[in-house]
């Protein structure tokens, strides 16, 4: 089965670093990111997969729910079906103790920010700054989902 959490975090640092996307230059809001994403723009990435992190119990049932209604990556509907929500959790949330430490956060941000066009960073921006704000795990969660939806759609 493919890495949810892996996933998860590559999909995010491409939607949450939108957080620092709001600071784009308009004249080159157009252009692909450049090879070497801005700083603010990483940080703000971390920022957020660290608090997504912190709400890892509701975070990634809400990951795995999604990917299963969506079948994204394709086949993981059928596979709910016959391993069970509970067996894709505790796969997802196995992956995440790994790819939410802070190397593999800093890797996946900077990887995804550098081919990110800035013109997804800013249309994104204020929805995951509006995320990253929320300090109820559930209510963050179901922000970052629908952030997810709009990436994987």
């Amino acid at each position: 089965m493919t890495r949810f959490a892996f996933l998860s975090v590559s999909v995010l640092a491409l939607a949450l670093s939108a957080c620092a996307g709001a600071e784009a230059d308009p004249k080159t809001s157009a252009s692909p990111a450049t090879s070497t994403p801005p700083t603010s723009a990483v940080a703000a990435c971390e920022q957020f997969l660290t608090h997504a992190k912190t709400c890892t119990a509701d975070y990634i049932p809400a990951l795995v729910d999604l990917r299963v209604e969506l079948d994204q990556p394709a086949g993981i509907a059928a596979a709910a079906q016959t391993d069970g929500r509970d067996s894709l959790i505790a796969r997802a949330n196995e992956e995440w103790a790994t790819d939410s430490q802070p190397a593999a956060i800093h890797a996946a941000c900077e990887h995804s920010l550098q081919s990110m066009p800035a013109e997804q960073l800013e249309t994104m921006a204020a929805e995951g700054a509006r995320c990253d704000a929320m300090t109820d795990c559930a209510e963050f969660s179901t922000c970052a989902m629908g952030l997810q939806r709009q990436r994987m759609q």
